[in-house]
Parts: C-alpha cells; structure tokens; sequence
C-alpha cells in the first residue's frame, strides 16, 4: 500500500473543517458526539498512515543497507561472460550480433539472400 502527502494532507484538510470552540458549543450535544468520534478516528487514522509510512521506509532502508554491506565477507556475483550470436554457413562465420533478436533479423536476411543454408549459433566470452 502506497501511501503519498497527498493522503495526509486530506485528512489534516478534514480535521480543520471540523467546528472548535464556540462554534463546537453553539452545536447540540448529539452532533457534537459524532463529531468528536469523526476526530478521533480521523486522528487514529492519520497515525495510522504515518506508521505504515514509516514502516515501509524502514524497511526500503534495511534493504538497501543489506545491498550496501553485501560485500563484507560475500560479494555479489558478477558475470564474466558475455553472450553473443553468430550466423553461420557451410563456409564459415557470416556475421556476429550482440543480442538474439538481432541474430534472427538478420539470419532472415541470410535465408532470403543466399541459397546455402545459414544458422544460428549462440557463443560465450569471457570478459
């Protein structure tokens, strides 16, 4: 549950509405009942929110200092090869890309292309 400003704001807006001293008075007892219950479950509720709020910041900032204090004693995996793609024929290496998407674009500009048969291998360098 994300909770935003905005969410406070409104209920701090409702809390001023609310009617305080002469005017509270001036109300008959039953009204100023309920709007003395509306107050407090407005004030819990504001707690409330602000409580989740911290909670969630709480943990948002445990998980990054676990992130940051990962590298005492462990360090995070970190890859040491690269992939890449290469279209080959009968004859040899045609071309190298970087992504797989790339490869079958141009691996059907082969197959429309030329009249040997032409395919994809995937291959693996260390960085």
């Amino acid at each position: 549950m994300n909770m935003t400003n905005t969410d406070f704001k409104t209920i701090e807006e409702a809390l001023k509405l609310l009617p305080h001293g002469e005017e509270f008075n001036k109300l008959p007892e039953e009204i100023q009942n309920i709007i003395v219950k509306a107050d407090v479950t407005m004030v819990k509720l504001l707690k409330k929110k602000k409580k989740d709020v911290a909670r969630q910041t709480k943990y948002i900032n445990e998980k990054r200092s676990i992130n940051k204090n990962y590298g005492r004693g462990k360090s995070m995996y970190v890859r040491k090869t690269r992939d890449y793609w290469s279209i080959h024929s009968q004859y040899g290496v045609e071309c190298n890309c970087s992504t797989l998407a790339e490869a079958r674009a141009n691996l059907q500009d082969y197959r429309d292309n030329v009249p040997y048969a032409v395919w994809i291998e995937k291959h693996r360098e260390r960085i």
